[in-house]
Order: structure tokens, then C-alpha cells, then sequence
């Protein structure tokens, strides 16, 4: 009975439907129709055209229906599959198409009513495609339909794993979450636009949809994911015998498992997201909460936290009357409301409307099942809510929630209970940098899946994007890459392409004629006749087809490095532009954000280097001016010794000059006595030192214009060694001066001590 069913709906599905005029599909004129609802139908031919194999083949496979087949199991999965597929074609080439062509809705409202839905397609015919080659590959010999298939734990693994699982996680948690409400938008445009009623009801009756409207269609995609661990439950089940097999699909199946428990989670955070936000809206603006501390709790501090759970309790007075509250569990706090002329304001009861959880104590009421204790020791007095609950489970709920949230509340010095206006706007300046970030990483992301669909068209075949491109984009995923790890894969990549233009990895036939003259003819020419070189033309073809091949993968793999680089250097800057501290820093953190500079700048420039390299080169670069600094230092210590010399013999030269000035008057008039008592005693050498000190003097004179030039030049080295070094306005290097300014006023003596 079972198979008679199965067997009836697929004939259905696959016979031809037929209209109230007696018309067909297969007589329908195709040229009334719009150019995409053409192509449309088009590719769902091919559709069903391939459903129908599949099905024959799985009735001639095994006979009777038998669930615990495994071709079976496996055309079902197949089966479901390219419906699924086929629906998704349906949203995007008639609904979606339709409406923005025909009805001309806006492309915001078509994106609200079809979230994600191209990423959707993308992921679910890759799927397809490669169930469709596994099936083919598995044909049983000198049959088109009959197939045996006994691996596809390796295609399910990576569908529901890595790349393809996170794309999947975030494609169907926007999808699911926004589920209700596209399908609210619908109706309220449904109510009142004419002309998208009169698209409706015109493409309801074609020969596409096949009972397939708007809310039918949404309601499938969202429930298809859910199908996946029964399927795959099943082909488990028959794969018993198959150890290998087994093993790698029950990994696939706690993949899937995985993958639909976060689509759960994702979809829950979303709704308390928008609930958070719908919330919001309903508050008064003007509703502010008077804390114990003084301190004032505006609306808009709702929307910096993350709401975990809200209902309505009952708040009991000390006049032992009743207050209905609309209680919200925060991250860090307990917010409670009242409805007011259709309108939220905080609870103006006898204590606080908002609570927070640090030092709060959770506590049931003993004799009563709905009741609860709160005991906020935060501030003194200690102050304690009474509260109920709709039911004994509602207020368990409640109690383990707010358990939970307390034992993972943040600490105030990480989210302040009030925000100030200059941390508020901190806050939102740093979202609107992180949100424009991914939506720049999402853009190049996407340039890097056309960049390969171009190459696709143009050369003809297919080319491959490397494996872990979405991980390139995101930096805060583990496997996310550094810049300079980017960068060397990138030249390697271009020295690739480059040995394969060049024809470093193959050779290329230069022929010659027999004179040793090159020619292009593609042969060589012996006595005559035409040789070809390195092979049949054949085989030479095949090569220059699988250089194509190749050049159009290293340019695929170029581009997809060379986009994630330039994500890399936007990441980033965005990063070293928030870590930047708002208050004046110290000279080390000065030196700090230099180098953070100069990194940014050689991001920019050359890539991204690396931190550690720029340090390692900012160390050589402040290296070399040590030693410089200390070279320059050296000579002027021994410029200063020698100074020091020279200022040493210049005050004994002055001395002995003023003593023989002072002995020459007097010697000139006591000459003839002091002859005649120099013949009387001969050891006196008055004479004598009064002969060499004028010899001196005279020599002095000589010699005064060349040693004026001499100080000059050495004064000016001085000058140069005392402005390189940096120490040379130090007390202990300037506590000469004085004295060479003194020096300097007799540069006549001075002159003579260089002589």
C-alpha cells in the first residue's frame, strides 16, 4: 500500500499539468512569457527530466520501494535534494525576479522577504552537482539508470563541515530568523499593492510553481535542513557492513547534528535580538530609572546588552497588592517594566527598576510554588524583590536562568553599568568601523567568487577556489593567516604563473627550416618535407589546453590571496586605530605606536610585513645610530683633551711671556754690567733665555696668519662633533666654556701655543 502511494505521488509529480482553458506545458507559448520565466523553465525541464531518471533508476535498482535499501536511501537523499534545489530556483527566478522586474519593489523589501537566498542556491547546487557526478561515476556498465553507490560519507562530510558548514550556519540562521517576518511583509504587501496581487495571481496559474507559493516555498527552505539527520540516519543505518563507511558517516551525522543544534542557537539569539528591539521601540523616550547610586538609566542603555530571556511577573508592594511587571534578564541586570498607555516605562514602584546582578542572591519562596526571592546586596541596606510567576515551572525557568546569567555576568570595570556620552560614542564609532570591516571583507569575498566565474566563462572550464577562501576573510577565525604569510604565498603564485608564461615547465616547439632560419609553420622542415617536433599536434594540443588550465588556477589563486591580503591590511589598521589610547602617552609608548605606525605604513606599502620584522628592522636601524653616536662621541672627548692641552700651554706661554716682558726694560739698561757679571759668573743664563724668547717672538709674528686658519678649522670640528652627539650639552662638556671664552680674547697667544 505503502509503494502504491509513493508510486502515485511521483507520477504526479512527474505528469504533465494541465490548466482550466485544456492548455499544457508542453503547448504553452513560451514567446507571451517574460525572458527569465523562459529561462526559468528551462533549467526546471532539466529538472524534472533528471527526477524522472532518478526515479526510474531507483524502481529498476532494487524493484519495490524499500527504505532499508541503500541505493534507496541514497536516490531519496537525491531526490529530495534536487527539490529542494528546485524550489530555491522557483524563489529566485519567479518570485524573486519577478518582483523586482515587474512589480518593481524596492531592493531592500524583495532582500526582506528573500534573506539570503542567492547564498542558499549557491550552497545547495554545489550539493547537487556533486551527488549528480558521485551518481554518474557510480553507473553500473551498459546502463543509464541502474547505479550502485558505496562511498558518500566524503561528499556529506564536506558539505556539513568547514567552510561549507559556516556558510550554511550563517545562510540558514538569517533565513529561519527571519521567517515570520518576511512572511508578515508579504501579507501586508499582498493587502495592498495591486500590481504585486496581479503578478501573484498570473504566475499562480503557470505552469512553474506547480503549488508552489510564496509561503509554501519559504516555509520548505526553512524546514529542509532539519531533514538532513534523518536521511542520513538512514544511510547509516545500512552501511553496517561497511566499516570505513560507517565511521565517516557518522561523523558526517554529528557534523549535521552540530550544524543544525548552532542554526538553533543562532536563530534564538537573533529573535531576542529583535524582540530586544522591538522592545526598545515601545519604550518612552523620555522614561528614565533612578538608580540607588543616583545615577539616571536611560532607554538607550537597553540596546548595549543582550537580552536573555523576558516575560511578565508579578511584583508584589509592601501594601501586599499585586503589580503585573514585563521583567527582561539582561547581561548584567534585571530591567522591569511597565505598560503604559500602549507604551513601556520603567516600574515607578517602591524600589529600583533595574537591578543588577553583581551581589544578587536568587531564593524561592517557601510554601509557594510560583513564588521567588531577590536579594540585591550591591549597596547597603540590602534590598529584596518579591516576585511571581505564572506557574512552578515558569519560576524554575526563571531561577535557573538568572543563576546562569550571574555566574557569567562581566565584571563593572568591563561594562559599566551607565555608559557616559564619550564612551557611548566610542562605542558606536568602533561598531560602525567593525560592520563597514566585514562588509568590506564580504565585498572582496565576493569579487574573488566572480574573478573565478569569469575565468570559468572565458577559458571554458572549470577552476577551483582554494579551500580555505572564506578563512581568509576573517580575522577573527584561527585559521586566518598573517600578511606576510599572504604575501609570500602571493609571489609564489605570481613566480608560478610566471615559469608557466615563459614556458620554463614545458617545452615549446620552435621550428626551423633547414638553413637554421626560425619559422612559425608549427614544423620542422627536413629535405623538404614537414616534421612535427615533441609529439602528434594531438598531444600538443592536450598540453597548451592543460597549460590553459593551470594559468587559469594560479590567476583564480592569485586573486583570491592577493583580495584576502588587501583584507588583511584593512583589518589591520582598523584594529591598531582602536587600540589606540585616547590619553597622552609616555615616551616608551610613543616609541610603541611608532612602530605601530611604521606597520600600518608598511601594510599599506608593501603588504604586511609582519610586526615582528618591522621591530627586528627598527632595532638594526637604532643599532647603527648607537654606534654612529658613539664614534662621534670619541672624538670629541679626544677634541676636548687636546683643547684642554693647548689651554694648558697657552697659560704657561702667557706667564712666561709676561715674566720676560716684565726682565727686557731692565735688561736693557743694566746690559754692560750684566755682561761684565756674566763673564765674572759663568752659570747665569739670563742672556741666554732672554735671546730664545725673542726668537720665539719673532717666530710667533711669522707664524700668526697660517695658525689663525688652523683654530679656525679646528674650532669647526669641534662645533660638528658637539651638534652631532647628543651629549654635548651636558653640565661636564660645557663646564670649560669660560674658559675658551677667554682664550678667544687674546687669539694672538693663542696662535702661538699652536706653534
Amino acid at each position: 500500500m505503502k509503494e502504491m502511494i509513493m508510486h502515485s505521488v511521483l507520477l504526479a509529480e512527474h505528469s504533465t499539468p494541465r490548466y482550466t482553458d485544456g492548455s499544457t506545458t508542453d503547448g504553452m507559448n513560451c514567446t507571451s512569457m517574460p525572458h527569465y520565466l523562459v529561462f526559468l523553465h528551462i533549467k526546471l525541464n532539466k529538472l524534472s527530466t533528471l527526477k524522472k531518471d532518478i526515479y526510474l533508476s531507483y524502481m529498476s535498482n532494487k524493484g519495490p520501494l524499500n527504505v532499508n535499501n541503500l541505493s534507496g536511501v541514497i536516490s531519496e537523499l537525491i531526490q529530495t535534494e534536487l527539490h529542494h534545489v528546485r524550489t530555491l530556483r522557483i524563489m529566485d527566478g519567479v518570485f524573486r525576479r519577478g518582483m523586482l522586474e515587474e512589480v518593481q519593489l524596492e531592493l531592500g523589501v524583495v532582500h526582506a522577504l528573500f534573506p539570503c537566498l542567492e547564498r542558499l542556491l549557491m550552497l545547495h547546487t554545489h550539493f547537487l552537482t556533486q551527488l549528480l557526478e558521485r551518481r554518474a561515476q557510480s553507473l553500473q556498465p551498459d546502463s543509464t539508470n541502474n547505479f550502485t553507490i558505496t562511498q558518500i560519507s566524503d561528499l556529506l562530510i564536506q558539505q556539513f563541515s568547514g567552510q561549507s558548514a559556516d556558510e550554511m550556519l550563517k545562510a540558514y540562521s538569517e533565513f529561519c530568523s527571519r521567517h515570520m517576518k518576511a512572511v508578515k511583509l508579504y501579507k501586508e504587501l499582498l493587502a495592498r499593492d495591486k500590481r504585486l496581487q496581479l503578478f501573484i495571481r498570473r504566475v499562480s496559474r503557470g505552469p512553474l510553481l506547480r503549488r508552489h507559493g510564496f509561503q509554501e516555498c519559504i516555509l520548505l527552505v526553512t524546514q529542509r535542513i532539519t531533514k538532513y539527520p534523518v536521511l542520513l540516519q538512514c544511510i547509516y543505518d545500512n552501511t553496517k557492513d561497511n566499516p570505513e563507511e560507517a565511521a565517516g558517516l557518522s561523523q558526517a551525522l554529528s557534523c549535521i547534528r552540530e550544524l543544525l543544534c548552532s542554526v538553533d542557537q543562532q536563530v534564538l539569539e537573533l529573535e531576542r535580538t529583535q524582540r530586544l528591539q522591538e522592545i526598545r521601540s515601545r519604550v518612552d523616550p523620555r522614561a528614565e530609572a533612578k538608580l540607588r547610586s543616583g545615577a539616571l538609566f536611560r532607554p538607550a542603555e537597553l540596546l548595549r546588552r543582550q537580552l536573555i530571556h523576558e516575560g511578565t511577573l508579578l511584583w508584589k508592594t509592601p501594601s501586599s497588592r499585586l503589580k503585573d511587571v514585563q521583567v527582561m534578564l539582561m547581561t548584567d541586570s534585571l530591567v522591569f517594566l511597565q505598560e503604559k498607555d500602549q507604551r513601556f516605562i520603567f516600574a515607578s514602584l517602591d524600589k529600583s527598576a533595574v537591578v543588577s546582578l553583581q551581589s544578587l542572591l536568587v531564593r524561592d519562596i517557601a510554601n509557594q510554588e510560583r513564588g521567588l526571592f531577590l536579594i540585591s546586596s550591591e549597596s547597603s541596606p540590602p534590598e529584596m524583590y518579591e516576585l511571581y510567576a505564572a506557574s512552578k515551572d515558569d519560576r524554575n525557568t526563571w531561577i535557573r536562568l538568572i543563576q546562569q546569567t550571574i555566574s557569567s555576568c562581566p565584571s563593572r570595570e568591563e561594562f559599566p553599568l551607565i555608559e557616559t556620552e564619550d564612551k557611548a560614542l566610542l562605542r558606536r564609532l568602533r561598531a560602525d568601523i567593525q560592520q563597514k570591516d566585514r562588509e568590506v571583507l564580504e565585498l572582496l569575498q565576493e569579487r574573488v567568487t566572480l574573478f573565478s566565474d569569469l575565468s570559468e566563462v572565458m577559458g571554458g572550464y572549470e577552476v577551483m577556489l582554494p579551500s580555505c577562501s572564506r578563512n581568509l576573510f576573517r580575522a577573527e577565525s584561527p585559521q586566518a593567516p598573517h600578511g606576510e604569510q599572504l604575501l609570500t604565498q602571493a609571489i609564489t603564485e605570481v613566480d608560478r604563473l610566471t615559469e608557466l608564461l615563459l614556458g620554463s615547465n614545458f617545452e615549446v616547439p620552435l621550428p626551423c627550416s633547414s638553413n637554421g632560419h626560425h619559422n612559425h609553420t608549427g614544423a620542422l622542415v627536413i629535405n623538404g618535407q614537414e616534421v612535427l617536433v615533441n609529439g602528434s599536434q594531438e598531444n600538443q594540443t592536450a598540453q597548451v589546453h592543460k597549460t590553459n588550465v593551470e594559468v587559469s588556477q594560479r590567476l583564480v589563486n592569485l586573486s583570491a590571496q592577493l583580495h584576502a591580503l588587501q583584507g588583511v591590511v584593512i583589518r589591520q589598521d582598523s584594529i591598531l586605530e582602536l587600540c589606540r589610547r585616547e590619553s597622552s602617552v609616555s615616551p616608551a609608548t610613543a616609541g610603541v605606536r611608532t612602530v605601530r605606525s611604521l606597520s600600518r605604513d608598511g601594510a599599506s606599502d608593501v603588504g604586511s610585513l609582519g610586526e615582528l620584522a618591522l621591530l627586528q628592522r627598527q632595532h638594526s636601524l637604532l643599532q647603527e645610530e648607537l654606534g654612529r653616536l658613539r664614534g662621534a662621541e670619541g672624538k670629541l672627548r679626544d677634541s676636548e683633551r687636546a683643547r684642554a692641552q693647548l689651554e694648558k700651554q697657552l697659560k704657561d706661554l702667557k706667564t712666561t711671556s709676561a715674566a720676560l716682558g716684565d726682565g727686557a726694560g731692565s735688561a736693557g739698561s743694566q746690559a754692560p754690567s750684566t755682561r761684565r757679571e756674566s763673564d765674572a759668573d759663568p752659570n747665569t743664563d739670563t742672556p741666554l733665555a732672554s735671546q730664545e724668547s725673542m726668537d720665539q717672538s719673532d717666530g710667533l709674528q711669522e707664524c700668526s696668519d697660517v695658525e689663525v686658519d688652523v683654530i679656525s678649522d679646528d674650532d669647526e670640528d669641534d662645533e660638528v662633533d658637539s651638534r652631532v652627539s647628543p651629549r654635548s650639552e651636558s653640565p661636564r662638556d660645557l663646564q670649560d666654556i669660560p674658559e675658551e671664552s677667554e682664550s678667544a680674547t687674546d687669539p694672538r697667544d693663542r696662535e702661538a701655543s699652536h706653534c
